[in-house]
């Protein structure tokens, strides 16, 4: 299960490739995606560090997945499988505190010891209006 300080929701991917945020008063989950990798066990995922609704999550078969809950709440808004050398960890780096210049980038382990950083896009890196309001509002209409 992974969780942020700055996010209430803790998430958990499983081996079924089901993705869950939870709030921490309930087992239940307040969203779960079934199915979002094509069945693939989830083996990693890491909230944005510039992007309060952006999440990511690695696949078993090297593939990342961008979740933005603001531009849908129904499932990744983009996937992109690692290749040719296997992926075998990732996390996300950025500046929080320079919403105007925010960067984010995914830092990736390979099985073969190298490591690569990829800058992802400025709309998955610079924050939206109140995205932080925007997000609890979903996440209260979920409960």
């Amino acid at each position: 299960m992974e969780t942020n300080h700055i996010y209430p929701c803790p998430q958990a991917g499983c081996s079924d490739g089901s993705i869950r945020l939870h709030q921490l008063t309930s087992e239940c989950p307040l969203l779960q995606w079934d199915g979002s990798t094509d069945g693939h066990a989830v083996t990693g995922l890491r909230w944005s560090l510039t992007r309060p609704a952006v999440f990511l999550a690695q696949d078993d078969t090297s593939c990342i997945y961008i979740w933005d809950l603001l531009e849908s709440d129904l499932g990744p808004v983009a996937k992109q499988l690692i290749s040719p050398d296997r992926l075998v960890a990732m996390t996300v780096v950025g500046e929080a505190e320079k919403a105007s210049g925010s960067f984010l980038a995914l830092v990736l382990a390979r099985a073969s010891g190298s490591v690569d950083v990829q800058y992802l896009k400025r709309a998955w890196a610079a924050p939206v209006g109140d995205e932080l309001g925007k997000l609890r509002l979903l996440l209260q209409e979920a409960l």
